[in-house]
């Protein structure tokens, strides 16, 4: 098997802007090995680089709330260099940055998952929208990862 980080990235005080460290939680118990690194970059992600370097992927999945203008509670599998667009709209200047660096020096493939946010209030949890993902997050990540 192939090595992999799974990043989860967002905001969890800011309503679905934590759906990318909330996916990993449960994942934990679907999808493990030592092959496999989970990372909670929580609203900092590019102070996990040398983490997800020092791994040494094959892959990389990054999960993370991205204004794709539709409908909330969308989740899709997103090029990257979309994905750094849409981010750069969104303000996410941290996360363009972890993507860009990884870009440079990761051998391997990097992928995203992005899901259409509800809400991105102070002090929220996730909509049911975003608890509903979770289920389809998870099988876009078993999917890439070929399980």
């Amino acid at each position: 098997m192939e090595r992999a980080v799974i990043c989860g990235a967002g905001n969890r005080n800011r309503g679905d802007e934590g759906i990318g460290p909330e996916s990993l939680k449960d994942m934990h118990n679907e999808i493990s090995g030592e092959n496999i690194l989970f990372i909670d970059c929580n609203t900092s992600p590019q102070d996990k680089i040398k983490e997800v370097l020092d791994f040494r992927p094959d892959n990389v999945i990054i999960i993370s709330a991205l204004d794709m203008h539709k409908g909330s509670g969308i989740v899709e599998d997103v090029e990257i260099r979309e994905a750094t667009r849409l981010l750069s709209e969104d303000h996410q200047i941290d996360l363009e940055m972890f993507i860009g660096y990884l870009r440079r020096a990761l051998e391997g493939r990097i992928f995203f998952i992005g899901f259409q946010p509800r809400s991105r209030k102070q002090d929220h949890g996730l909509s049911p929208e975003a608890r509903n993902a979770l289920v389809i997050i998870r099988g876009k990540v078993r999917e890439i990862l070929g399980l």
